[in-house]
């Protein structure tokens, strides 16, 4: 069985190009990933942009910070405790 891979995508105000992000992981020949999506506090409709993409793939995981972070807090302070970890800006 593949090693599975996590993926930490920080995102902020992205619902615009957030689907095309999601969408180029989902093109991959790897199949055991996870996606970890960390909203960092948006005011857009990015949660419900992430949200759809929770619906049609298990995979996909939406985190909302309790508090704005930052791409970095976002990328490594949500994340721990996952396997491996690849950051997607």
């Amino acid at each position: 069985m593949e090693q599975l891979i996590s993926i930490v995508m920080p995102t902020y105000n992205r619902a615009q190009i957030i689907s095309g992000a999601i969408k180029s992981i989902l093109r991959q020949t790897y199949a055991n990933w996870e996606l970890i999506v960390v909203d960092d506090r948006s005011t857009d409709h990015t949660e419900e942009a992430i949200r759809e993409w929770t619906l049609k793939d298990a995979r996909n995981r939406y985190v909302c910070n309790e508090r704005e972070k930052g791409p970095g807090g976002a990328k490594h302070g949500d994340a721990r405790g996952t396997r491996r970890i690849c950051g997607v800006s």
